[in-house]
């Protein structure tokens, strides 16, 4: 898929939504779509089925301010990120999915009982990951979370960001994915 192409970008959308409105989400198939036909472990698979469980639930039919239901987001853009990898990074893809988890999936946006029930679904997934990819994981997503109740503004967050030191460059890449993502939704 050419990321810059539009058309491309409808006919994924197309794809993924209909997955996750069939009356059994079809995980596999959105792993299909995210990894292409790259090897991949199958113990990593399980995670990222599990977390695309997550988000389903967590998200739920809540829509994007730009139409869209609002777990389209990160699962489109882990496609256009893995798209540009070539081989896929477990940690990266994990990332991805869950980048706008701090800011998105809290009790105010989801009510504390679903919220409460989405946090153990959570804990259970970062629980079974190695303790120092769960921390490498915890880490890049606090970095990700724009600090707004701190007054940082959107300039700032993309600054720091890209002020970060060498062994976080990769979330440049994540947050790219997530740009393009909302900016080809619009």
């Amino acid at each position: 898929m050419d990321i810059y192409d539009l058309n491309e970008f409808l006919k994924l959308s197309a794809i993924l939504h209909y997955q996750l409105s069939a009356e059994e989400v079809g995980r596999r198939n959105i792993l299909n779509v995210m990894l292409g036909q790259k090897p991949f472990p199958d113990e990593h698979r399980k995670v990222l089925g599990q977390v695309l469980a997550y988000l389903d639930k967590a998200y739920g039919y809540r829509s994007r301010s730009l139409g869209p239901v609002a777990v389209l987001h990160p699962i489109r853009a882990s496609v256009l990120m893995s798209k540009i990898q070539g081989e896929p990074c477990f940690l990266d893809l994990l990332t991805i999915l869950l980048h706008d988890k701090l800011e998105d999936l809290t009790p105010k946006a989801m009510g504390q009982k679903q919220w409460e029930e989405s946090e153990k679904q959570f804990q259970e997934i970062m629980d079974s990951l190695h303790p120092a990819l769960r921390e490498q994981l915890k880490q890049r997503l606090d970095l990700l979370t724009r600090e707004e109740e701190m007054g940082e503004t959107y300039n700032q967050y993309v600054g720091r960001l890209l002020d970060m030191p060498t062994n976080q460059k990769e979330l440049v890449r994540v947050k790219l994915a997530d740009r393009l993502d909302n900016t080809l939704d619009m």
